[in-house]
């Protein structure tokens, strides 16, 4: 499915930059907020199947430098697909220090340089060429960030700490090895749809990020029964032993004077999804070495015969 370029143009400059709902055509993630790295070093994902949410497309990169077989991505909206196969083919063209320097703010007279794309849009096809070029060209460095992008993001540093393939040079030449070979298919869909358009596919891997924030917005009453039941139906495109991340939660909750979201509240969550059912692991937060995020996950276990 193509983008139509025009349009994303079009929506940027009548609203002073795409929307911050999560929405079709709405703004991407640079990098990941989240600590990809200490969760999905847990497991082996040797050959293993993964389906993950787009985001900013460093879950998918993480998945393949681990040793991932495939991955499959959804999202809601489009140009987060886009933003990936980016990401992936910046993986494939770039130096380590060039990676860095294209996509931190951090180096404001480097990011989303035209050289660097150029070396980039080697591997990319004519329609997300297109569309970064033009953005790239109509908005120079953090011109692009501030209307196309959410404005928060942790520094290069940290994301070295969060993410396994920019963890040391050897860990991205590693992936530089392999990834412009790696299949990258896209569903774009809503959560709430994600079910029918996957039908009886199976993976090892559910990764959905931190939709979990989103819940009471994507339903209208009863949000985190729906979305237990939601990830039971998941549950069923899993292989044994398959994992599904269902929700990351930020240490930053734990400081905020805002209302939190529901799933994020210990003593609501557990009524629903319940300790002997779904695990929580402690990772690194993104923000603080001595603070923790969770992760909540759902593991499928053959079941025991009486």
């Amino acid at each position: 499915m193509e983008i139509n370029v025009d349009e994303v143009m079009r929506l940027a400059h009548k609203n002073h930059g795409l929307s911050n709902d999560f929405e079709k055509f709405c703004r991407m993630y640079i990098m990941t907020t989240e600590n990809i790295r200490e969760f999905l070093t847990l497991y082996d994902l040797h050959d293993k199947d993964v389906l993950s949410v787009a985001g900013s497309g460093d879950q998918m990169l993480n998945a393949y430098a681990l040793g991932a077989k495939s991955v499959t991505l959804f999202d809601i909206n489009p140009l987060a697909f886009a933003q990936a196969k980016l990401k992936k083919a910046a993986a494939s063209t770039l130096t380590y220090e060039e990676f860095e320097r294209f996509f931190s703010p951090e180096h404001k007279k480097t990011l989303f340089d035209l050289y660097l794309f150029d070396k980039i849009s080697e591997c990319l096809d004519e329609n997300t060429k297109d569309l970064f070029k033009t953005i790239f060209t109509k908005h120079p460095g953090m011109d692009t960030f501030m209307n196309f992008y959410f404005r928060f993001y942790a520094k290069f540093q940290k994301q070295k700490d969060l993410n396994y393939y920019l963890y040391d040079e050897e860990n991205y030449k590693k992936l530089q090895a392999i990834i412009e070979t790696k299949p990258l298919k896209y569903i774009e869909t809503p959560i709430t749809s994600l079910k029918s358009n996957i039908q009886k596919d199976l993976y090892d891997f559910i990764l959905l990020s931190n939709i979990s924030d989103s819940i009471e917005r994507i339903y209208d009453s009863n949000s985190l029964k729906q979305f237990k039941r939601l990830i039971h139906s998941l549950s069923k495109n899993l292989n044994k032993d398959g994992i599904i991340q269902v929700g990351y939660i930020y240490n930053l909750y734990c400081s905020s004077n805002d209302e939190i979201p529901i799933f994020a509240d210990d003593d609501e969550r557990e009524k629903i999804f319940t300790p002997d059912e779904f695990n929580t692991n402690l990772v690194t937060s993104y923000r603080f070495y001595s603070d923790k995020d969770k992760i909540i996950t759902y593991e499928k276990k053959k079941r025991k015969v009486a």
